[in-house]
């Protein structure tokens, strides 16, 4: 790969997504500032412990990067991670996946289902993948879709393996 001469970000456009929330209020969906990508990919790679097989917090992912890159309208400052939870779960799914494609973390998420994968793999594990996998399987799809989808892509990922 041949690198460029110069790199010039002066022109680099923000996107900014209007966001009506589910109280009502306005907000601004922004791409994550260095420090929050930071914190998410730090967030998402403590969650695993592949010696252990054990998996922790997961389900704060979501809410939290949408805390990242959400801001109140009136104020310009970030939303509270505890308002993005108390958000449908199809809300927060849809800033989150929105917030991580404009930032560019989307390739996080397969580093998730990668971990996943490989921690209910290992012996000792809590519950073997197999196994979840069939549970979420017999999920209602409205229920738990990112968890449905999370699923579908790991299964994805390991066919491409």
């Amino acid at each position: 790969m041949q690198l460029p001469k110069a790199f010039d970000f002066s022109s680099l456009e923000k996107i900014e997504i209007p966001v009506k929330g589910p109280d009502g209020k306005d907000y601004v969906l922004r791409e994550a500032t260095g420090a929050g990508a930071k914190k998410y990919r730090s967030y998402v790679g403590s969650c695993f412990n592949q010696k252990k097989g054990t998996v922790n917090n997961i389900g704060e992912i979501i809410p939290l990067i949408v805390s990242l890159c959400l801001y109140d309208a009136s104020t310009n400052k970030l939303v509270p991670q505890a308002l993005v939870e108390s958000w449908p779960d199809k809300v927060q799914q849809k800033l989150a996946d929105a917030a991580k494609k404009i930032s560019e973390l989307d390739q996080v998420d397969n580093v998730v289902q990668t971990e996943l994968k490989k921690a209910l793999s290992t012996a000792g594990a809590p519950v073997s993948y197999s196994a979840l996998k069939e549970w979420v399987k017999d999920l209602e799809e409205d229920e738990f879709p990112a968890l449905k989808q999370a699923f579908k892509e790991v299964d994805e990922i390991l066919k491409n393996e």
